[in-house]
């Protein structure tokens, strides 16, 4: 079991400003892709983690606000109308840690792509392909 808030990644300027993340949720079993709007605010989405095997997640922000969560290769959470964040530069780039006080991941992390674009559907699941 994963502690929770955990990041798998976390880009920002610092806490509460502007982090986009995907980590373990305080829910048990579940992933969240959030974007944190403030303090209190959040935009994204839940989805059901995976212990003990190596899964495929994917996170994507569409330029009207949707947030969609992938787990291998198949969409599985959507928010439609969210905040989209500013394009602005995040000073603190993290892998399996936070920009919050929040625990270190507990897991491996492999094959980490970032793109400047929202994938279609079609190509989250050739990205899954690739690892079968």
């Amino acid at each position: 079991v994963f502690n929770n808030w955990s990041r798998i990644l976390d880009f920002a300027n610092g806490t509460n400003n502007h982090q986009l993340f995907y980590s373990n949720a305080n829910i048990p079993s579940q992933f969240a892709f959030f974007y944190k709007v403030s303090t209190e605010n959040y935009d994204g989405v839940f989805i059901d983690s995976s212990v003990n095997s190596w899964t495929h997640y994917a996170g994507i922000i569409r330029f009207n606000g949707d947030y969609e969560a992938y787990k291998s290769g198949s969409i599985q959470a959507s928010q439609s109308g969210g905040t989209l964040p500013p394009k602005l530069i995040r000073s603190y780039h993290y892998f399996g840690k936070s920009n919050s006080p929040d625990p270190f991941y507990n897991g491996l992390i492999d094959d980490v792509r970032i793109y400047d674009r929202a994938l279609s559907a079609a190509e989250v699941q050739a990205l899954y392909n690739l690892g079968q």
